[in-house]
């Protein structure tokens, strides 16, 4: 299988009220509140499709955080970053080759940015254990304390939580995989607002466990200089308010609704990034020829003419649909190839059967063509969504 299971039914998923809000699920409600419900939906990732950036910014914080784990006292610095990292990226490997999507990525050293992202978690781990060095087997030692990492705190009576990357020496250090600027409105370079309110959001977490806001707040990238925010505890404790503001928004929003979809802010940017395009029901309910740009990418809805042809001597797929909705106009459209290790599904869809396509290339003149992130599923595999009801 290269897709989700055939069922011989629809599965419907309730989404349910959100307890409490992190400081990136927080983002999450503010770029789109129904995708902010689809991710707390446990059973639906084996919609989706992952993303190896991702997975390369979830090793990258692992071996970040398990630097000074006791029990590897034997090994060297650069050897330890090694055993973590290789352990890291050996667990995630592990559950993309068990995902049916997610398998197509199956090959770690080929995860755009491998290479790039390994030397900067050594330069990194180099930096920070330099500043707080392990304790090692010679015995007692007059080191600093050490760092806390990924700590979970709780506030606001519960319905704020998060674990900052690092809490040490009086400020919050938050570790980025991606870019930290933004363009202001004058054209200068400027720490991401989401990423400060982000910070605020650490800062305030702190102050009601320890009693006091850290002054300065930390945006390390794996490439670049670090940004440092100052904290003020009013600033900070004004943003936990903004996120549980947030929160409490989307429950009572959930309780009102009828269906899912008025939850949404299905917009080609609020759109572009989301993992759930191909599920969603706001998203194709909206989307029209004028996102193609501002999307990125092209999405078509449509029926199939017949039968998937064989192509390049049964090594790939070509698709004749008639267009229903997306991102080109209402007319038939063939696309291809669909390379069949990757697309295998494909080989069961018949003439008459709704398909989904996301993430596809459009070429300058027009054409559309698959790439290693596009997806391709009949519209009966999709679960639906439903609000609780009563």
């Amino acid at each position: 299988m290269t897709g989700p299971e055939r069922h011989n039914f629809q599965l419907v998923f309730e989404l349910l009220p959100i307890p409490a809000v992190s400081p990136s699920l927080a983002e999450t409600l503010r770029n789109c509140p129904l995708q902010a419900g689809l991710s707390r939906i446990a059973g639906i990732r084996h919609f989706l499709l992952g993303n190896p950036k991702a997975w390369l910014g979830i090793a990258y914080h692992e071996v970040l955080e398990k630097l000074w784990t006791p029990g590897q006292e034997h090994l060297t610095n650069d050897e330890l970053v090694d055993y973590l990292w290789t352990n890291a990226v050996t667990a995630l490997q592990q559950r993309v080759q068990g995902h049916a999507l997610d398998r197509r990525f199956s090959s770690p050293e080929k995860w755009p940015g491998y290479y790039l992202v390994r030397a900067s978690v050594l330069i990194r781990a180099r930096q920070a254990l330099e500043e707080h060095p392990r304790q090692t087997n010679a015995g007692p030692s007059n080191l600093k304390v050490q760092p806390l990492r990924e700590q979970a705190l709780s506030a606001m009576e519960g319905k704020l939580v998060g674990k900052p990357d690092v809490l040490a020496e009086g400020e919050i250090r938050d570790y980025k995989s991606g870019i930290v600027h933004e363009d202001s409105a004058d054209g200068q370079k400027v720490a991401k607002e989401a990423y400060v309110r982000q910070l605020r959001l650490y800062g305030h977490l702190v102050r009601e466990n320890s009693g006091h806001c850290p002054p300065r707040g930390k945006l390390m990238p794996m490439q670049g200089e670090t940004i440092e925010i100052e904290l003020d505890a009013s600033a900070c404790a004004t943003e936990a308010q903004a996120a549980v503001n947030l929160l409490d928004m989307f429950n009572a929003s959930l309780a009102a609704a009828t269906d899912v979809s008025e939850l949404a802010n299905a917009s080609p940017a609020a759109c572009r990034w989301c993992q759930y395009k191909t599920i969603c029901p706001a998203f194709w309910a909206n989307v029209d020829a004028s996102w193609v740009g501002d999307l990125g990418s092209a999405a078509i809805c449509g029926v199939l003419c017949e039968s998937p042809k064989s192509v390049h001597g049964g090594r790939a797929f070509s698709l004749s649909l008639n267009i229903e909705a997306g991102t080109v106009g209402n007319f038939p459209i063939t696309i291809g190839p669909f390379d069949q290790t990757v697309f295998g599904e494909i080989a069961n869809y018949q003439a008459g059967e709704r398909i989904r396509i996301v993430n596809l290339y459009a070429r300058k003149d027009g054409q559309l063509a698959p790439t290693s992130t596009t997806l391709c599923v009949r519209e009966s595999d999709c679960p639906t969504f439903k609000v609780p009801s009563g």
